[in-house]
């Protein structure tokens, strides 16, 4: 599909795989920084909850991926890599 200058515009596979990588990105680079920073750098006055409602909301985050990654570390306790026990 083409725009009115003749450009071929992106299929909705390459928004959505261009989407992904910057989401992936942007909560890589958060889940890498200190809660309090992480909520700092992402405020927005009059848009966003507060610094600290933020700062929560990341703490949260941080506690749910813990918790899957302990999980899934403990569902392959005793497990070879190629899938033999």
């Amino acid at each position: 599909m083409k725009d009115e200058y003749g450009y071929r515009l992106p299929t909705e596979a390459e928004c959505l795989k261009v989407a992904g990588r910057a989401l992936t990105k942007g909560i890589l680079r958060t889940m890498s920084m200190d809660p309090h920073e992480a909520a700092l750098g992402a405020y927005i006055p009059n848009v966003t909850p507060s610094v600290e409602e933020l700062e929560a909301q990341i703490r949260g985050f941080h506690a749910e991926a813990e918790a899957r990654a302990a999980k899934k570390c403990g569902q392959n306790v005793g497990k070879h890599p190629n899938g033999d026990s």
